[in-house]
């Protein structure tokens, strides 16, 4: 399976109880060439959700994050699941805004300055997209980014 940008995550190796692993409709995999845009963009966007899974993981568990990428005509739906702590219910709608950062008794041990998901947010809105996102605590963190399908180019059109 493709991940997608590669380049972007460091999965570790075998033994490190992580797992990350990726699929796309019809394509077995996502890569950037399935996503139009700016490539360091979608970068930053994959490496802070990818990174924040990693950082937020339960520390007695196996951290597994899958990517996936499903496409209709009209839209392309990315979804990045992790099995870490989750995220409280009345924190969801603040996640996104600059510095915000989730009080967590573990949260000041870890790095960051709360610009992380900011930046993917804006980033997204700059691809015509929205990202929303589900979190139960101890179960799992679902992103939904959606993002517009592109017309066809003259080579792609049918005729």
């Amino acid at each position: 399976v493709e991940l997608v940008f590669p380049s972007a995550v460091d999965t570790g190796d075998s033994d490190s109880g992580t797992a990350i692993t990726g699929s796309g409709s019809g394509s077995g995999g996502i890569n950037s060439d399935e996503l139009a845009g700016d490539r360091f963009y979608w970068d930053q966007v994959f490496f802070n959700l990818i990174e924040n899974a990693l950082k937020e993981n339960l520390a007695d568990g196996r951290l597994v994050i899958t990517v996936s990428l499903t496409r209709t005509p009209q839209e392309a739906v990315i979804r990045i699941r992790d099995n870490g702590v989750g995220i409280p219910r009345a924190d969801l709608p603040f996640i996104f805004k600059r510095f915000y950062r989730v009080a967590k008794h573990h949260s000041q041990q870890i790095k960051g300055t709360g610009l992380g998901l900011s930046i993917v947010r804006r980033a997204i809105e700059a691809h015509g997209g929205s990202i929303g996102v589900e979190s139960t605590l101890g179960v799992e963190t679902i992103f939904t980014i959606r993002l517009p399908e592109p017309e066809l180019d003259a080579e792609g059109a049918a005729g």
